[in-house]
């Protein structure tokens, strides 16, 4: 079941899964992939993905981002309570729909077959959270020092320096490993706050529309509003992610 308190904007949503987001709002699914997951962080239900980084324009909310990784915390989620008792494995409540509860007061609601269980620590370190590095919109070339940096005139391609924690090979008790990396980058935006907007302004309160139709220059020719029609997709606003797939190998 989706998460019912999010911002849509305009867009119709025509499932309840959690497939179904304001980028795709058909919820159409790539491989195992999770739309929900995939447009919000931190996530609040347990995921496969350990944190690394989060580079931010307002180091504010790095405490946030640090303890509500899953990196350091549980999350939780609905088991089916016959089979949680039948063989200790916890496997999400679903319905006929294929839907199910997604917090606790809803799985509480339905004792019969529900049982909420928070799980999912990584027991490791929170991911390292910094400022982000200069960089014009809509432009993923190179980069300059961030804000509040001495400035300089020195560009560089954007990068990150990352030392494999060793108990990746540890835990598989081998010396090499396959690993999925995700990148998530928000293309920035300032037509609305995404830390408070929410629900409340899906539809005819949306924030932003779709290719909105307006008189935004005030400027009348016979009687009548001059529109202009601006090329915006809500879809677009926010939340983009890359995957690559790698293969590992400790070193000597």
């Amino acid at each position: 079941m989706r998460n019912k308190g999010l911002y849509s904007a305009d867009q119709e949503l025509t499932g309840d899964s959690a497939a179904h987001t304001r980028q795709n709002p058909t919820g159409v699914r790539n491989g195992y992939e999770c739309p929900e997951e995939r447009d919000y962080y931190p996530y609040w239900h347990p995921t496969p993905w350990r944190d690394i980084a989060v580079m931010t324009d307002d180091t504010g909310h790095c405490s946030y981002y640090s303890w509500n990784s899953q990196n350091v915390r549980d999350y939780g989620k609905c088991c089916n309570k016959n089979h949680l008792a039948g063989t200790g494995e916890c496997i999400q409540m679903t319905s006929s729909a294929g839907l199910g509860p997604n917090s606790f007061a809803a799985c509480q609601n339905d004792r019969q077959s529900g049982t909420w269980i928070e799980t999912g620590n990584w027991g490791v370190d929170p991911p390292r959270c910094m400022v982000a590095p200069y960089s014009r919109d809509n432009q993923l070339a190179d980069v300059a020092a961030p804000y509040g940096v001495a400035p300089s005139l020195e560009l560089h391609p954007p990068k990150f320096s990352w030392k494999i924690p060793g108990d990746v090979f540890k835990r598989l008790d081998q010396d090499e490993a396959t690993c999925v990396l995700r990148m998530r980058y928000n293309i920035s935006s300032a037509d609305y706050d995404g830390w408070t907007v929410n629900s409340l302004f899906n539809g005819d309160n949306a924030k932003v529309s779709t290719n909105p139709a307006r008189d935004f220059v005030g400027f009348p020719r016979g009687g009548k509003d001059i529109l202009f029609r601006l090329p915006v997709h809500v879809r677009a606003a926010a939340r983009v992610q890359r995957s690559f797939c790698g293969w590992l190998l400790a070193g000597p």
